[in-house]
């Protein structure tokens, strides 16, 4: 009997020793865990203060570049200065005043026109013309627009609605697809005279026109009829 005493005691020893190492290594994992998790917010915090410190140097590098901006004026599209209104060196600008006037790079050349009020009703947009640029020589033969040389052949794209401060009534002549290309050397202000295209005619009605003073007869656009739809009546008004 007192051999199983001792064994039983033992057994129980060894189940205290046990309990106690299971213990021992509880709080060793816990301890181990809680340094684990404060090196994380550790880190974290490191990140945090990262990312901050890098946030506050793009906020100062994004400033200087502002500031940066300043030293130079930027034009709102690309071209070529054609005059300089701001003249000098170290002149004060004031915010909004003009500085330079810039012609851009890429544009379409168009005709401007200004046409005496007498006149106006004999255009329309859509009419065509004949163009005569200085520089070009140019042999005009009236009633007969294929046989004359220099000429360029336009059509008639806008008409102001409202009279010039010079008296005339403004009119944009632009370049016309079917015909002969504008010369490529053609430069933005240059002078230009504007003909009317009048009808092909014989050179005895035109001989006969001149001498009796009438009218010439201009291409006429062909007006095309509106088409009205008419729509009955959702009901009748007594």
């Amino acid at each position: 009997v007192s051999v199983q005493e001792n064994k039983l005691l033992n057994q129980r020893n060894e189940l205290v020793n046990l309990t106690i190492e299971l213990l021992a290594i509880d709080n060793e994992y816990a301890d181990k865990l809680s340094k684990s998790r404060s090196d994380q917010q550790s880190a974290l915090s490191s990140k945090l203060e990262s990312m901050a410190a890098s946030s506050k140097l793009r906020n100062e590098l994004s400033n200087y570049s502002e500031r940066q901006k300043y030293y130079y004026i930027t034009a709102p599209q690309s071209g070529f200065i054609t005059e300089t209104i701001q003249k000098g060196i170290g002149e004060t600008v004031k915010e909004g005043a003009d500085i330079a006037t810039i012609m851009p790079d890429k544009y379409d050349l168009a005709v401007e026109v200004y046409l005496k009020p007498q006149d106006l009703p004999l255009l329309s947009v859509g009419n065509r013309a004949r163009l005569r640029f200085d520089g070009w020589p140019a042999i005009i033969i009236s009633g007969w627009p294929e046989a004359s040389t220099g000429v360029f052949s336009g059509n008639i794209v806008a008409i102001d609605q409202f009279i010039s401060k010079n008296g005339f009534y403004r009119v944009l002549i632009s370049p016309a697809a079917s015909e002969k290309a504008w010369p490529e050397r053609l430069r933005v202000g240059t002078g230009t005279n504007a003909f009317m295209l009048l009808n092909d005619v014989p050179i005895w009605y035109e001989v006969w026109r001149q001498l009796n003073g009438f009218p010439p007869d201009f291409y006429a656009t062909e007006d095309k009829p509106i088409d009205l739809k008419r729509k009955v009546p959702l009901k009748s008004v007594k």
